[in-house]
């Protein structure tokens, strides 16, 4: 589990970067979803050539593996991130000194609110693929599915995306990155590797010691920085030293 100054951008960035997200770890989780993933994809590329290939007002012979694919792909994020959310908000709750981050799916297709199976999923996604037939065939690309997915992020009460300052962002991708490791430990049996890199940059004072112990309770981590190594962090630590592509230790 890597983090580091890019992942500001899950949260801020184009939608692009949240599905990335997902995509990258809910695949080391689960070989089911990597398979599903796979040929949703490829499910969708051939549903986008059919519609490029003007098939006037034809059925797309597609939309059943679509859906098949597309639902199980969906179902599977929403366990994910259910699944984050409260350890997410739990760190940055104790990083940020009370504040409060919220995640929430924002699926392609629309969901009932109360709990749902992949049959519910199932036939939101056959509903929505009804009244976009005509647009879908108008426009000549697949405008249902989880290529569409968002996620929306909040800080306090406010849009992450939108109103979150760099410190904010920095310490609500930590605590992400930190539920993830959780999440794949519980769900892998195994203990991830923490790679994180210049995640002290932008954090005021307050905001690192907080970081620093939250790290205290995951073990082996491996950590890159420009600047100095906080103190409870180097304590127990093997350094090293990097000058031009020489590596020496300290």
């Amino acid at each position: 589990v890597l983090t580091g100054p890019e992942d500001s951008y899950i949260l801020a960035g184009a939608p692009t970067r949240r599905r990335e997200f997902i995509n990258i770890y809910l695949s080391q989780a689960s070989a089911r979803y990597l398979s599903d993933l796979g040929d949703y994809q490829k499910v969708l590329a051939q549903k986008n050539a059919f519609l490029k290939q003007n098939n006037q007002n034809s059925e797309c012979s597609f939309d059943e593996l679509l859906v098949k694919y597309g639902s199980r792909v969906t179902f599977a994020r929403l366990g994910f991130l259910q699944a984050l959310a409260e350890s997410a908000s739990e760190y940055y709750n104790k990083m940020s000194g009370g504040q409060l981050l919220g995640i929430k799916y924002l699926p392609s297709v629309t969901l009932p609110d109360e709990e749902l199976d992949l049959e519910d999923v199932e036939r939101a996604f056959y509903r929505k693929l009804k009244r976009y037939h005509e647009r879908e065939r108008v426009i000549q690309t697949a405008m249902v599915g989880p290529h569409r997915d968002d996620i929306d992020f909040s800080i306090g009460e406010l849009s992450a995306r939108s109103h979150g300052s760099q410190g904010e962002l920095r310490t609500a991708a930590v605590s992400l990155k930190l539920a993830v490791f959780n999440y794949l430990k519980n769900v892998r049996n195994i203990t991830p590797i923490l790679l994180l890199d210049e995640i002290f940059a932008e954090l005021d004072a307050r905001r690192q010691a907080a970081v620093t112990d939250a790290l205290s309770g995951f073990g082996q981590l491996f950590l890159t920085t420009a600047s100095t190594v906080p103190e409870k962090l180097a304590e127990n630590s093997r350094k090293f030293r990097i000058i031009d592509g020489a590596v020496n230790e300290e």
